[in-house]
């Protein structure tokens, strides 16, 4: 396949960018504009599969994210129940509710954050989101032994309030309220086996009093405004961060029905559009506990595409702030793919930090996945990511076309 019929199919990919972009704007979780991007992902995948699918579920849009604003008002709580506890009045029973609350607050951020888990959806307000699934195949006359999956997120996220207006400050925000986070769980802690035990700690009842001034206001701060509310779809347009993703998928889908030789034999191709990927992975989490089952059975496989931006394809080989480890084997696959095409790529672990990508729902059900991305962390995120600056003009035509590069040579190899 040519160079010129590749950079035909990323335009195309960059057209569908353009058009969501102009046409829906922002999609934020659970939002109705995150609707009407899925259903132009809909629109272009019926012309290119064989058969389009929705699947509805419902999460909780501010669970995620949320527990920036939730811990604000919690430290506030904890710190009250504290000085609380230095009166005579049940010093006891306020210093296990000022503890109890910090840690609360810790295991929040822990499993929400750095695990991806459910830990506070139950008591927020449910929404409806859409995965957007487009078949191909397998080839007339064989049956499907092998599910191979390509997939984005059509959803937008939030804008980061303080990476959009402080910049490298953002750094100082997320570091100022998680270390609020924590000397409130070690203080409370020490200030709890005091009273417990009837022990002395006016220095750290004084650490405490001098922080109430300084780092647990600014953390407060820091978290009830660490985003925007979201209404009308948000703020961010979501070009790269993850049309670009998404497209590509849906130009895989061309390439297949214009070059339908390359289609793998006994496979089945599933080109998938998640929703709230930007509420952590809900629906990438629901597709898979939805099909965990037939997805086992076909052996099944997906490649992810997120944040494509740059010319040169980073290869995830972990996931969830590299806590999660892909199968060494299928990421093997896809860099010998990558070399093969002769584009720039590298192997990577993923960042702590960045939370993670559609592909750890699969992971961490024990399928096989990884994700291609090309965003640069520190000048991306400084540029444009999480904020109204995702636009499409971003986005750089020879980055979708080595992901398609990439993917023509994996497929020529798959199953083989």
């Amino acid at each position: 396949m040519n160079t010129l019929n590749i950079h035909e199919h990323a335009e195309y990919a960059y057209s569908i960018i353009k058009k969501i972009c102009e046409e829906v704007g922002p999609g934020c979780p659970g939002s109705p504009q995150e609707r009407a991007r899925a259903m132009i992902v809909k629109d272009e995948l019926e012309k290119v599969t064989n058969n389009v699918a929705f699947e509805n579920f419902t999460f909780a849009p501010n669970a995620f994210l949320g527990w920036y604003r939730l811990s604000g008002g919690l430290i506030i709580f904890s710190l009250v129940c504290f000085y609380l506890s230095l009166l005579n009045t049940a010093p006891l029973a306020f210093a296990i509710l000022a503890f109890g609350v910090a840690l609360l607050i810790f295991l929040i951020m822990e499993f929400e954050f750095l695990y991806s888990r459910e830990f506070t959806d139950r008591f927020y307000k449910k929404r409806g989101s859409t995965n957007v699934i487009g078949r191909i195949g397998p080839k007339e006359g064989d049956e499907t032994k092998r599910i191979l999956i390509f997939s984005g997120h059509h959803d937008s996220a939030l804008q980061f309030t303080w990476l959009r207006h402080l910049k490298s400050g953002f750094y100082v925000t997320v570091m100022v309220t998680a270390v609020a986070v924590m000397v409130l769980v070690v203080s409370t802690a020490i200030h709890l086996i005091s009273v417990a035990f009837s022990l002395i700690d006016a220095w750290n009842v004084s650490f405490v009093t001098v922080l109430s001034w300084t780092v647990f206001p600014a953390g407060i701060i820091f978290g009830m405004f660490f985003t925007e509310r979201g209404h009308d779809g948000g703020r961010v347009p979501g070009a790269v961060d993850n049309l670009s993703g998404v497209t590509l998928a849906i130009a895989v889908a061309r390439v297949l029905k214009a070059y339908p030789d390359i289609h793998p034999p006994y496979t089945e191709i599933r080109i998938i559009s998640f929703g709230a990927e930007e509420a952590s992975v809900r629906g990438s989490r629901a597709y898979v506990h939805r099909h965990l089952a037939e997805l086992k059975d076909h052996d099944a496989v997906c490649i992810n595409f997120e944040s494509i931006v740059h010319p040169e394809i980073i290869i995830y080989k972990s996931d969830l702030n590299g806590s999660l480890k892909f199968d060494l084997k299928t990421v093997a696959t896809v860099a010998e793919a990558a070399k093969q095409a002769g584009v720039p790529y590298s192997v990577k672990p993923f960042s702590f930090g960045g939370a993670g990508t559609d592909a750890l729902s699969f992971g961490r059900a024990g399928l096989k996945a990884t994700s291609l991305c090309s965003l640069k962390p520190r000048s991306d995120l400084l540029s444009f990511y999480h904020q109204e600056f995702d636009t499409p003009d971003k986005v750089n035509l020879v980055a979708l076309q080595n992901v398609l590069q990439i993917v023509i040579e994996y497929l020529k190899a798959f199953n083989h």
